[in-house]
């Protein structure tokens, strides 16, 4: 009844050890690699594959494990070091990158000759307006004089009645003269006043481009346009290359094969000598196990199932 005991606690512990191993296996198929460099990659997973199927051994003994374990852990993992062929998209990442500098190139000589041409305009656009802003100062300088000229005039001609009387002819037309000046400064001016008020909105308008490098040119607007395509478009073949490079089919189809064949390892009939994680349920069985015939123990199993 001991020997029955032992041998089926062994059984479950070599099945449970099967099933953590092929849970393991398929946890370690369905992991992503990093895509920032230096991160977990093959070399890692790898790593991870063959730590867990020697213990997997260890454990288990390597005398119970067929043929066909070891020839599809050997080509599994053969198989996962062949390079992956992203060449032709690596091809595709680097003429459309050239096609990127050369845009921003386009942009960047496009943005140069544009800001000096916007400067140009701005400092042009300043000199003009202190120019007539001098202008205004002069012209308001002789409007006063020229009303005050208007205000002698008559102020002579009230207190100089009759010399008014002699000269009337010469007089008010001495002051229509001044009017008429007067009448032209202050349409000057008004000109004046409308086109520096005009010309500081445009300098405002194109100062504010400047600052903001923003253009309402289409050839611009078009190579933006073109450069943010060529963006994303590198993006995505970016990540078709990592998505080649995870190998995410071969890595789960491989775990898989070895799960398979974990799946189907028997045991039972075979001598047991069992690594001591594996016995610990029977170690007080362990001599009388090693000194029976391998047949010995088939049959005793066979006949402790049927009883």
């Amino acid at each position: 009844m001991g020997k029955f005991v032992a041998e089926e606690t062994e059984l479950l512990d070599i099945e449970t050890l099967k099933e953590r191993t092929i849970l393991s296996l398929k946890k370690l198929g369905a992991q992503k690699f990093s895509p920032e460099p230096g991160g977990y990659g093959l070399e890692n997973w790898l790593t991870s594959l063959n730590l867990l199927l020697d213990d997997f051994e260890e454990k288990i003994g390597k005398k119970y494990l067929p043929q066909e374990y070891f020839e599809t852990r050997r080509n599994v993992v053969e198989e996962l070091l062949k390079p992956v062929d992203v060449s032709d998209i690596e091809n595709e990442i680097r003429k459309c990158q050239n096609d990127e500098r050369e845009i921003e190139l386009q942009l960047l000589n496009a943005s140069k000759e544009r800001r000096g041409r916007w400067e140009k305009e701005i400092a042009t656009d300043s000199e003009s307006i202190q120019q007539l802003e001098e202008k205004r100062k002069d012209l308001s300088y002789e409007l006063g004089e020229q009303e005050r000229k208007l205000i002698e005039r008559r102020d002579e001609s009230g207190s100089l009645s009759f010399i008014r009387k002699i000269f009337r002819g010469s007089s008010s037309s001495s002051s229509i003269r001044i009017e008429e000046r007067i009448n032209e400064i202050k349409k000057s001016l008004e000109d004046i006043d409308r086109k520096i008020d005009s010309l500081k909105k445009r300098r405002d308008k194109v100062t504010s481009r400047l600052e903001n490098q923003v253009s309402p040119e289409s050839e611009d607007a078009r190579l933006a346009a073109l450069l943010s395509d060529l963006r994303s478009k590198i993006s995505e073949l970016e990540e078709e290359k990592m998505r080649r490079l995870q190998i995410s089919e071969k890595r789960i189809n491989s775990t898989k094969q070895i799960a398979e064949i974990v799946a189907k390892i028997k045991t039972d009939g075979v001598a047991g000598e069992h690594p001591p994680d594996i016995q610990s349920p029977i170690e007080a069985q362990k001599s009388a196990y090693q000194e029976q015939d391998p047949q010995s123990v088939g049959t005793q199993k066979s006949e402790s199932r049927g009883s």
